[in-house]
């Protein structure tokens, strides 16, 4: 399957679970409870049993962030094993995006600069944060993986040695939508500048 089929394919799960947390949501919202703490949810099926209350149900479903992370860390290893399929390398030999997008760019005739501006297929110039922001994607994608989003040192040491001096050590990194959109754009953009 093609790299552009599998993005798509994200994009599209990401939006639809998306939509569906949101409409579960609006139906429990939307039901006249006597005492919505007493309700409890029971999934029995595929030989299960499982149990949750209400709250904690909404809690759940209106926490995103192991859905963005999911969403980041699949996003980011596609692209990094796209480019070693592409590169002909290992990706456990790959190094960090630093290593493999700097490859992928500069064997397709490319460079950081390339990020920093691109023009897309309509004309329209998209300006990106360049390495410093793929680097900080990079960065977030770890601490999704990690599950803590508080920066340490070696984190912040790699995105200042990138340009990106926006961060200190105990800051946290956050993952809401719109900045998973960024990252996702800035990794799709790697790409499309790199002509896969």
């Amino acid at each position: 399957m093609s790299f552009w089929k599998q993005w798509k394919d994200l994009t599209q799960h990401t939006e639809g679970v998306i939509i569906a947390l949101g409409r579960e949501r609006e139906i429990w919202n939307g039901l006249k409870l006597d005492d919505p703490s007493n309700v409890v949810l029971t999934d029995r099926s595929r030989g299960r049993n499982y149990q949750t209350s209400l709250g904690e149900h909404l809690d759940a479903i209106n926490d995103r962030s192991l859905l963005y992370g999911s969403i980041l860390i699949h996003s980011y290893a596609l692209c990094e094993a796209t480019a070693c399929d592409v590169l002909g390398i290992d990706s456990r030999d790959a190094g960090g995006v630093e290593s493999w997008a700097g490859s992928l760019l500069t064997a397709n005739g490319r460079s950081w600069e390339n990020l920093d501006h691109f023009v897309d297929s309509r004309g329209h110039v998209e300006k990106f944060g360049g390495k410093a922001f793929l680097v900080e994607a990079a960065v977030a994608r770890n601490c999704c993986a990690h599950k803590s989003m508080i920066l340490d040192q070696r984190a912040v040491t790699r995105l200042n040695d990138s340009g990106n001096t926006a961060y200190s050590v105990g800051d946290e990194i956050g993952l809401d939508y719109d900045r998973l959109y960024e990252y996702r754009n800035i990794l799709r953009t790697v790409m499309r500048v790199a002509n896969i």
